[in-house]
C-alpha cells in the first residue's frame, strides 16, 4: 500500500469537473485528503479559463504506472483527449498527476519531491502539513479557498479528510 499524493486541475467547467473526478477516485480509494481548492491562471502556455487547482491524498496497492493508468482512464472517460498532440497546451476537463508516493508509515518528504510551480506546491504543502507529514519549508500562505459540495458536504474552503462508505456510497467527513 502507498500514500500517493496527487495534484488535480480542471478549467473546463471546473466545478463540476472537479467533483466528478473525486466520485471516479472514491472508485479506487474509499478515503481522501483534500487540500483547500484554489483557482489559478492557466501557465505553461495553455490558454483558456482559470484552473480549479488541488492537492489529494490517496492510499492506493497499484503501483505507480497502473495508477496512472486508471487516472488516464478517468480523464478519457471525463472528456480529456489525450491523443491530441497539442494536448500539453490544452484547456483540461480534468488532469490527475501523481507528484509523488510515500510508504504509509513515512512521515517525512524531502523538499526535492515538492514541485516548483506555486499551484502545485502550495497545495501540496498545506495537505502534508495537514497530514502531519514533516517537510522542511515552512506552511504555505495560500489564498482563500473555492467552496464546492459534494453531497451536502462543502470542500475546498480548508483542508478535509473525506471517505465514503462502500456498501452505501455516502461520503462522510473523517476516516
Amino acid at each position: 500500500m502507498h500514500k500517493y499524493f496527487v495534484s488535480i486541475g480542471s478549467n473546463i467547467n471546473p466545478h463540476q469537473n472537479v467533483i466528478g473526478a473525486l466520485h471516479h477516485l472514491f472508485d479506487l480509494a474509499p478515503q481522501l485528503h483534500l487540500s483547500r481548492i484554489i483557482e489559478t491562471e492557466p501557465s505553461g502556455g495553455v490558454a483558456g479559463s482559470n484552473f480549479l487547482n488541488f492537492t489529494v491524498c490517496l492510499y492506493s496497492p497499484e503501483n505507480e504506472f497502473d495508477l496512472k493508468s486508471e487516472f488516464n482512464q478517468i480523464e478519457t472517460t471525463m472528456g480529456r483527449n489525450r491523443d491530441d498532440v497539442d494536448k500539453k497546451k490544452q484547456s483540461r476537463t480534468i488532469d490527475l498527476d501523481i507528484l509523488f508516493a510515500l510508504d504509509p508509515e513515512e512521515t517525512r518528504v524531502e523538499k526535492h519531491l515538492i514541485p516548483q510551480e506555486s499551484y502545485l506546491s502550495k497545495t501540496l504543502l498545506e495537505l502534508l502539513y495537514f497530514l502531519n507529514i514533516e517537510v522542511s519549508l515552512p506552511p504555505p500562505v495560500l489564498p482563500e479557498g473555492i467552496e464546492l459540495f459534494m453531497q451536502t458536504i462543502v470542500i475546498g474552503k480548508s483542508p478535509i479528510t473525506l471517505s465514503k462508505q462502500v456498501d452505501t456510497h455516502l461520503i462522510y467527513v473523517g476516516e
